[in-house]
């Protein structure tokens, strides 16, 4: 008895350690990837340690802002790791018990946009997207829109700052969102209600 007690006491042990490792792969993951680009840009937003309670969650995003006619606006594109980098950070938050979700981030915009304010001529970088989160096969659970801008002096606003700054705006609107302890315990509750609400399958006799 006392062996299989610390048989069980072990193989919990390693469940939670590779549980937790996983975890932590994921957020260091997104961190590497994005890190360049928030330090100079944004301040990078902390995920928070809480569990969201499900089992695994899948990311699309689709990327089809608006047409603009303004001479002064033009169109941008977010960068390709930008599912890879957000997934990664979705996937730091998987409790690993609880329904399959998933999200959607749709770009709403992803613009560059020529101002002139009492700083002079500048131009912003501006990214607006909607969230929505759904269990799988399931109900919609929340939706959100999340932006974030920067502004860099015009004559400073190389092709190459301006891709740099995209990439750390982009994130900085999913992170306001998703990096919010509030928007974790929201989802939870709404996964609580969902699993309350299902209906329970009893197996019927057979004769």
């Amino acid at each position: 008895m006392r062996a299989d007690s610390q048989h069980l006491v072990f193989s919990s042990r390693a469940r939670f350690t590779g549980l937790w490792a996983a975890r932590r792969l994921g957020l260091v993951l997104a961190l590497l990837l994005s890190c360049r680009a928030q330090r100079q840009v944004h301040e990078p937003r902390v995920y928070p340690e809480l569990d969201l309670t499900s089992s695994s969650i899948e990311l699309a995003v689709l990327e089809a802002p608006s047409p603009s006619t303004a001479t002064s606006r033009k169109e941008l594109t977010l960068p390709r790791h930008f599912r890879e980098t957000c997934h990664a950070r979705l996937q730091s938050l998987v409790g690993g018990s609880g329904p399959a979700l998933q999200v959607s981030v749709q770009v709403l915009t992803a613009d560059e946009v020529e101002l002139v304010d009492a700083r002079g001529e500048m131009t912003r970088v501006l990214v607006a997207l909607e969230l929505q989160v759904k269990v799988t096969n399931g109900p919609v659970l929340r939706t959100a829109q999340s932006q974030s801008s920067s502004d860099v002096p015009r004559d400073e606003a190389s092709a190459e700052e301006v891709e740099l700054v995209l990439e750390a705006t982009a994130f900085d609107a999913f992170d306001r969102y998703f990096a919010d302890a509030s928007t974790v315990a929201r989802l939870n509750a709404d996964l609580a209600a969902y699993q309350e609400q299902r209906p329970v399958m009893i197996p019927t006799a057979t004769p």
